[in-house]
Order: C-alpha cells, then sequence, then structure tokens
C-alpha cells in the first residue's frame, strides 16, 4: 500500500516549475484507519509515495531528474490540493 506523505518545492527552475521537493510522512487519522493528513506539518500539499520512501521520522529531499529512479515523479504523486485528509487506498495507481 502507498505511503501518504506531505511535501513542498523547495526549488524551481528558471520557469518556476519545481524541481526540488521536501517530503515528510504524513500523521494518520484518528479514529478513520486508513487515511493521513498534513495538519501541523508545515508542508503545501499532500502526496502518495512508493511505500518505505519515506522516512518515519524527519525529511526527504528529492529531485526531479530525467532517468532518476529516486526522483520525485518516479516516486511519489502529488494527490488533490483540496483535500485535506486523504485515503492511503486512494493512492492507489
Amino acid at each position: 500500500m502507498p505511503d501518504g506523505g506531505c511535501g513542498k518545492p523547495i526549488e524551481r527552475d528558471a520557469e518556476g516549475k519545481p524541481i526540488k521537493w521536501q517530503l515528510v510522512k504524513a500523521h494518520p487519522t484518528e479514529n478513520h484507519p486508513g487515511y493521513f493528513n498534513c495538519l501541523g506539518t508545515d508542508m503545501a500539499f499532500s502526496t502518495c509515495c512508493l511505500p518505505n520512501k519515506l522516512p518515519q521520522h524527519g525529511t526527504l529531499t528529492l529531485m526531479d531528474k530525467k532517468n532518476d529512479p529516486q526522483a520525485y515523479s518516479n516516486l511519489c504523486r502529488q494527490t488533490k490540493q483540496y483535500k485535506l485528509a486523504l485515503q492511503v487506498e486512494g493512492c492507489g495507481p
């Protein structure tokens, strides 16, 4: 099952497109198994990442380099910005 995460862009290219992100593991939502939230994380959006790629504690910094297996676009995908709590199962393909 994908991991729920929270992220924000920390570097952009000359056109303003994000090229580097900071990510943290999302919080489980109390009394709602399978849901997570980003409340209090100081992050800009929720994201779904491949299992076991987000650190249990602390942050992960990813870049989006072409053909890099550790690139953000290969490990995670951004969810809908209007959702505060997301069902982890909804992170699936």
